[in-house]
């Protein structure tokens, strides 16, 4: 009722090539796009499950706020798959619609949110007493993406879960 948290998905499975001095880095990408009109700690959550998986014509969005009525929302290729389930370890889809299986993890980050924000002093000072236990483990990992009868899809997934401490 105080504010809301709105999400776009801006490019789900876009082809970039970015110049990194006289190199470019190619493959697939993502990119969203999210507005809180409300403080994050006030959304209700106990810990957030969110990833995204790209490979060669497949790719996954998906984001689980626990704690909350709010069902998981995973969309395949733009298109919201309900009944789906959401786990660490991977993404089922309701029905034959297909399942990831995520592979061993490499850590990208881990630790308090609000030690990412501490490079944004004037931020820092407005929401630091709501941040300040809130964890982040965030993880690049192999995936297969399985549908059907054919052979598995390989490509990457970028993962995490975010933990709010109970009240």
């Amino acid at each position: 009722p105080s504010g809301s948290a709105d999400w776009d998905c801006v490019a789900p499975g876009a082809e970039v090539a970015l110049r990194m001095g006289n190199g470019i880095l190619q493959g697939l990408g993502y990119a969203e796009c999210l507005v809180l009109t409300t403080p994050p700690w006030k959304l209700g959550a106990g810990n957030l499950l969110w990833g995204r998986f790209v490979a060669p014509g497949v790719n996954l969005i998906w984001v689980h706020w626990k704690g909350t009525k709010s069902p998981a929302l995973v969309l395949l290729d733009g298109v919201e798959q309900r009944g789906a389930t959401v786990t660490s370890e991977g993404i089922q889809l309701g029905g034959d619609g297909g399942h990831l299986r995520l592979g061993s993890r490499r850590v990208l980050r881990e630790g308090l949110v609000l030690d990412v924000l501490a490079a944004i002093p004037p931020l820092v000072g407005r929401v630091a007493g709501g941040l300040d236990r809130v964890v982040e483990r965030k993880w690049l990992s192999p995936g297969e993406w399985h549908h059907g009868g054919a052979d598995p899809i390989e490509g990457w997934a970028i993962h995490e879960v975010v933990e709010w401490p109970a009240n």
